[in-house]
C-alpha cells in the first residue's frame, strides 16, 4: 500500500502544480491543514476514501484515472525503469515503442507526467542520432519544470534524464530557483541529485566556456554527501582535473585524468570499466577545445548578469554542499 500511496500523491501532486497552486492556496480550499496535504502528497500516509473523493471532484479526476495510476507498462515507476535501461543501451525501437504506448494513454486520460514522459522519450531519441533537436525539445521542457513551483520525485527524475541536453542557463536555474534543495528533502533521493549534477556538468561543456565549466565543476566538487552515490565519486575527481586544466595546469590535469581511467579497469569489470573510460574521455576532449587563458582555480562560482554566485551557494543550502 505505501507504493500506491507515493504514487497516488505524485500524481496529486502533479494535478495541483498543473493548476499553478501552491500546497497553502489548495489546503484552503480542500478544508485540509497544509501539513496534511504536505504528508498526502509526498505518499507518508494512506488517503482515506473521503480525501480521495474530494481531490477526484476538485481535480475532475475520474475513477478511470486513478486506476490506470498503476496499470501495466504505462505506471509510472515502469516508466522510469524502461527510460532508464533504453537511455543506458541507447535503444531506440524501445523509446519509440514506450513514446507510443505513452501518447495513447495521455489522449484518454490527459495526465500531465505522460505528457513530460513523452518528450524524454523524444530527447533521448534525439540525442541518440546526435540530433540539435534534443537541445531544442529539453530547452521546453526545461522551461515548463521551471514554471512549477515545486517538482515531484517523478518530474524530477524525469528532468535528470535530460539536463545534460538543456542549456546550462535552464540547468543551473533549477538550482537558484530552488527545486534542486527540495529534493534533498526526500529520503533516497541522493542517487537522482548525482545525476542532475552529472547533467550539470554536460550542459556546462557543452557551451566551452572556462568560466561556465568552473562553476559546474566546482558545484560538484561540493555536493560531499553525494560522493557515496553511484559513480559521483568518479565525477568529482574528473572535476577536480578539469579545473586544473582550467587554470592552466594542463600537464598535471592530464597526468590526473590518465590516473583516474586507469583506476577504473581495478574498480569495474572490463566491459563497465570500458563504459566509464568512454565518457570520461568524451568529457576531457570537450574540455580541451574549451578556449580559455586559464581560470584561477581559487574561483569558486563565476558571477552570471542574471545571478549572483552567492545565490547558487544560498540555493544549495548555504552549508557548502
Amino acid at each position: 500500500m505505501k507504493q500506491y500511496s507515493v504514487i497516488l500523491g505524485n500524481f496529486l501532486q502533479q494535478q495541483r502544480l498543473a493548476r499553478h497552486l501552491s500546497r497553502a492556496e489548495l489546503a484552503q480550499r480542500l478544508t485540509l491543514s497544509e501539513k496534511t496535504l504536505q504528508r498526502i502528497e509526498q505518499g507518508q500516509v494512506e488517503i482515506k476514501a473521503s480525501q480521495l473523493l474530494t481531490f477526484m471532484t476538485f481535480f475532475g479526476v475520474t475513477s478511470a484515472e486513478i486506476v490506470a495510476l498503476t496499470a501495466g507498462e504505462c505506471a509510472p515507476s515502469t516508466v522510469l525503469q524502461q527510460l532508464h535501461q533504453a537511455q543506458t543501451q541507447a535503444d531506440i525501437p524501445a523509446l519509440q515503442a514506450l513514446e507510443a504506448r505513452l501518447a495513447a494513454a495521455y489522449q484518454q486520460q490527459h495526465i500531465p507526467w505522460q505528457r513530460c514522459a513523452v518528450t524524454v522519450c523524444r530527447i533521448l531519441q534525439a540525442q541518440a542520432h546526435q540530433s540539435p533537436q534534443a537541445q531544442q525539445l529539453a530547452s521546453r521542457l526545461c522551461a515548463y519544470y521551471l514554471q512549477c513551483e515545486t517538482l515531484t520525485r517523478f518530474d524530477f527524475q524525469l528532468l535528470t534524464m535530460i539536463v545534460g541536453c538543456a542549456p546550462y542557463a535552464q540547468a543551473i536555474a533549477f538550482i537558484t530557483g530552488g527545486q534542486v534543495k527540495a529534493q534533498r528533502d526526500h529520503q533516497q533521493a541522493l542517487a537522482v541529485l548525482a545525476d542532475y549534477f552529472i547533467g550539470l556538468l554536460t550542459s556546462a561543456l557543452a557551451t566551452q566556456e572556462a568560466q561556465v565549466i568552473s562553476c559546474a565543476s566546482q558545484l560538484i566538487l561540493r555536493q560531499q554527501d553525494l560522493a557515496q552515490a553511484g559513480d559521483f565519486s568518479m565525477y568529482q575527481r574528473l572535476a577536480k582535473w578539469m579545473l586544473m586544466w582550467l587554470a592552466g595546469e594542463p600537464q598535471a590535469a592530464t597526468a590526473g585524468k590518465t590516473a583516474l581511467v586507469h583506476a577504473l579497469a581495478v574498480v569495474y569489470p572490463p566491459s563497465v570499466a570500458h563504459a566509464r573510460r568512454a565518457i570520461i574521455e568524451h568529457l576531457w576532449q570537450i574540455l580541451i577545445q574549451t578556449r580559455t587563458a586559464g581560470v584561477s582555480s581559487q574561483h569558486l562560482l563565476p558571477r552570471y548578469s542574471w545571478r549572483s554566485d552567492a545565490a547558487v551557494v544560498e540555493a544549495l543550502g548555504g552549508e557548502g554542499r
